[in-house]
């Protein structure tokens, strides 16, 4: 066990040493990536829809800002939504762009919004919605797959998800999230909505919910 332990230890170390030499995306990783954990909330009182909470970093214009990644799951629901949330002032970047008409006829901007796995490889381009979720956010919303979903698992391994600016100059908005060890209360929210994510235990998906 111990050295099961240490080789999960050096695994989470050369990560974040990757992330910290900046070989995918020149940032430098914040302590809040490398002490992350999935926080379990239950945004409706007495409805069973439960959301996993996955806080990050991004970088744009320059500048460096937490951002998150939000998985929701309804039992009733087939999939899960993602939802990946940024602070609506970044410097250089108007949001605006990026949202839908309310009509709902603006066009989906395919291929703006990059998801990669640790190793650079793309694992997904997915159609999204854009919308300005408050005052102070703003949220990409879109249908994950489960090439996506079962990465979520993968404790101390990450993704990053790339935005491309509407003018040449803005270059990248770029996120990165890493996965924790431990995924048991993630497991347990999303499990429902992916058979890539299948549930723990009955009583621990309970106490979950008692505490979200």
């Amino acid at each position: 066990m111990g050295e099961s332990e240490n080789k999960e230890k050096r695994v989470g170390r050369n990560f974040r040493l990757a992330l910290c030499l900046g070989l995918s995306l020149g940032m430098v990783a914040a302590p809040v990536l490398a002490d992350a954990q999935w926080r379990i909330t239950s945004p409706y009182p007495g409805n069973p829809l439960k959301v996993a909470v996955l806080s990050g970093e991004g970088r744009a214009s320059g500048s460096s800002f937490p951002v998150s990644l939000e998985f929701a799951c309804h039992p009733g629901a087939a999939v899960p939504r993602v939802t990946l949330r940024v602070p609506l002032l970044v410097a250089d970047w108007d949001f605006s762009a990026f949202a839908h008409a309310p009509s709902g006829d603006a066009p989906l901007r395919r291929r703006d919004l990059v998801v990669f796995a640790s190793n650079r490889r793309i694992i997904g381009q997915p159609n999204y919605t854009g919308i300005a979720a408050d005052s102070a956010s703003f949220t990409f919303i879109w249908q994950p797959d489960e090439a996506l979903l079962s990465r979520l698992t993968h404790g101390n391994d990450g993704i990053q998800i790339h935005l491309r600016g509407i003018r040449r100059s803005q270059g990248r908005l770029e996120t990165r999230f890493i996965f924790p060890s431990d995924s048991g209360a993630m497991r347990a929210a999303l499990g429902p909505c992916s058979r890539s994510l299948p549930a723990v235990a009955h009583s621990a998906a309970s106490a979950v919910g008692n505490g979200g």
